[in-house]
Order: structure tokens, then sequence, then C-alpha cells
């Protein structure tokens, strides 16, 4: 990429080298995106059309501006900026929002949008038949990049916090959190990282949760937290009683991801008769691009019951319509593999989990084991170094590493 960075005819200069991601089901309001970015000097911008292909790439891949436009293929947009703000391991974008001419929903989101930090530009600034309204995407762009990503900005901040989570150094992301929180109590982002970063056994994480439920029913991700602080503090009884509460909800949600987040989240927790029932509601409404998520879950639930011959006919059919690469379904692979006493088999689909997804600390934990299997002591060293490098407590990586070095 040049060095020199190009200008466009108002003299805004913005560094070429930053990272676009492109995000909308519309290939023309992509086209236009894409031109009017490489008139600000954007030339590195990449098109997505789901937002299950782009999730998973932003917790590994450096993007410095999200740009989504209009409808997505595989959800609403507002499920979209919910899982994207939540997600502890996604690093904070800066993103902007295009909203569709004609889209009624824009209204009532407005001061959701504002509060998980996206950038809205009005329907009038939207896609025309002409392209976008040059002044307002201008200013919308400078807005989120040059401001953001000034040293002691809000954005900032938030951005570091979320950089110590990801990298395992919780009580300094809570550092951070607390104290954005002191100059604005009531912010949703800093709130939620203030629960996903605090040790569970901290009793104001329940009524804080309750705090985030209160301020965005919708955001079905405040819940999922809330499910994971029961069920680490053994709360059963309440447990159940949020997910019944939780599954009622979603029964009349529009939108099949949140059921199959909540899915995935039982099986973390191991309570996979709650994943059961989350798979039987969303079998009743998949769209064709998410045929893959029944199968998954029935992989996974079957795995619950060491039932592999199932498990890896379930996890077939997975990879079969699954339109992209998912280092999930390989870990599963891995995980059958192993339980089959196969570990060279092991080793090539964690390798092929760890390839898509290399900042997951579990993945190479298990390709570590696998390595072990298969004779391999190096190799298995090299992957637990890995994974305590990504994720510095985490203490079964950290244990086992001192283990075999001896």
């Amino acid at each position: 990429m040049a060095d020199s960075l190009p200008k466009n005819k108002t003299d805004f200069v913005l560094d070429a080298r930053l990272r676009v991601a492109l995000l909308g089901a519309s290939p023309d309001q992509r086209k236009s995106t894409r031109a009017s970015c490489e008139e600000l000097g954007l030339t590195d911008c990449t098109d997505f059309t789901f937002a299950h292909e782009l999730l998973p790439i932003l917790k590994v891949t450096t993007c410095h501006l999200l740009i989504t436009t209009g409808e997505i293929g595989d959800m609403h947009w507002s499920t979209f900026f919910r899982l994207l703000r939540s997600e502890a391991n996604i690093p904070f974008v800066p993103a902007v929002f295009i909203p569709a001419h004609g889209d009624s929903t824009v209204k009532n989101h407005t001061e959701l949008l504002h509060a998980l930090h996206i950038e809205i530009l009005p329907p009038f600034g939207g896609i025309q038949a002409g392209g976008f309204d040059p002044a307002s995407f201008q200013n919308a762009i400078k807005k989120v990049v040059h401001d953001d990503r000034n040293a002691g900005t809000y954005a900032a901040n938030l951005a570091q916090a979320k950089d110590f989570y990801r990298t395992g150094l919780k009580s300094q992301a809570q550092k951070i959190y607390r104290s954005l929180l002191k100059d604005k109590p009531d912010d949703l982002l800093a709130t939620l990282g203030a629960v996903q970063s605090a040790p569970f056994a901290d009793k104001q994480i329940h009524e804080q949760l309750l705090h985030l439920i209160d301020s965005d029913p919708s955001n079905y991700c405040f819940w999922f937290e809330l499910l994971n602080y029961f069920a680490a503090n053994k709360s059963y009884g309440r447990f159940a009683e949020a997910f019944e509460a939780l599954s009622a909800e979603l029964r009349s949600a529009s939108d099949s991801y949140w059921l199959f987040h909540l899915a995935t989240i039982c099986l973390s927790l191991h309570q996979p008769k709650y994943a059961a029932r989350c798979l039987s509601l969303l079998e009743k409404g998949l769209s064709p691009q998410n045929d893959w998520m029944p199968y998954y879950l029935r992989a996974r639930i079957c795995l619950t019951e060491n039932n592999l011959d199932m498990a890896e006919k379930e996890l077939g059919a997975a990879l079969a319509n699954c339109k992209v690469q998912s280092a999930e379904l390989h870990n599963i692979a891995g995980v059958i593999a192993r339980r089959r006493h196969l570990p060279a088999a092991a080793v090539e689909a964690f390798s092929k989990a760890a390839h898509f997804t290399p900042l997951d600390y579990r993945i190479q934990y298990n390709l570590a084991l696998a390595y072990l299997e298969d004779h391999q002591k190096g190799r298995a060293i090299h992957a637990l170094y890995r994974a305590v490098e990504i994720f510095p407590d985490y203490d079964k990586a950290a244990s086992k590493l001192r283990e075999v070095s001896r």
C-alpha cells in the first residue's frame, strides 16, 4: 500500500492503511460504500454479506472501521450491533451505520445506537440513486476514525479495557471500566465491561445485570451474563427461572441468532437439557443461511451423551450446510477424534480450528492435548505456551505446561 496519503476533493486526509469491513446484504449498497471510502483514501476494504462471517473474524483480525449498510443477510442490524458491542472478546471497533431508505425501525433505535457508540448517518445521507451524500459520509467517518482514535478519549479507554480483557488481564480491565463509570454511571458498555471483568463472587454483579436488562430489555446478551452468574454461583433454581423467562421472550423474537446463542451458552454451562429446549424452538423458524445451526447444536448435545456416532453424523451435516469455515465445527471434530482415540485426526481438526481462530486459548489447549496423545511433546509445549500467552489466567493450561515441561 502506498506510503503517501491520498486526499479527496475537500482535503480531508485519512491513513490509507486503515482496514475497513463493509457489511450488508445488498451488493449495490456495499459497492456504493466502497466507492465513497476510496474517495476518502480508504482502499483496504473487505465485503461481508453475513454477520456470522464477520463476527468471528473481528476477534482475530485488526479492523479499524466497520461500516454497515441497510439490512444484513442473516440477522436484523439491531441484533448485530448488540452482539458486536456485548461480546467481550471482540475489540472495540469504531462503527458507522447507514440505514436503508424506508427503514422505519431506525428512529426507534436511535437512542440505543448512540448508547452502543454507533455513528448513524440519517436516511437522507444514506444510499441514494447517485450514491452517498458526501458531506454526511465524510463527517461520520471523520468522527469515528479521527476523534475516537485520539488518546484519552472515551472510546480509546474502552478499547484499551477490551484489549486487557481479551488478553486475560481482567483486573486491569476492571479498573478502566470503573473509572469510566465515574464519569458516565449509566453507560451501557462500561457497565457491561465491569460486569464481565469482575469475579463472579462479586455480589454487585446481580444488581448491575438487572440494571443492564432494564436499560435495554431487547439486548439478550445481558440475560446471558445473568445465566453465567447463576451457574457460576451454583444457583440452579434461579438459573432455571431466568431461562424460563428468557426463552418465553425469545419465542416471539424474530431473530434465530438469540436462541442459538442461548443454546450454546447452556451447553458451555453443562446444561444440555436447556440447550435441547432451545433447539426445538430454533428449528421452527430458520432462514436458509442458518440451516447449519441445529446440526451443530445436536452434535454438541450428542457429545454430552458420549454418542459419538450421532455427533459425527450431525457434525457432517453442519459442515455441509455452513457457508463459511467455522473454527467451532472443526473443534468439535477434534473432540470426537480424541474420544475415538485418533490423535492424528484430532491434531488435524484442532489445527484447522486454530487456523481460523488463532486467539482462542481453548482450542490451543485442545491442540496441545492432541499433540501429547500423538507423542509430539515439543509441539504440545508450544501450543500450551500459546494458550497461556493468549490468556495468562488460564490455570488449566499453565498447570499442564508445568507438568509436561519437567
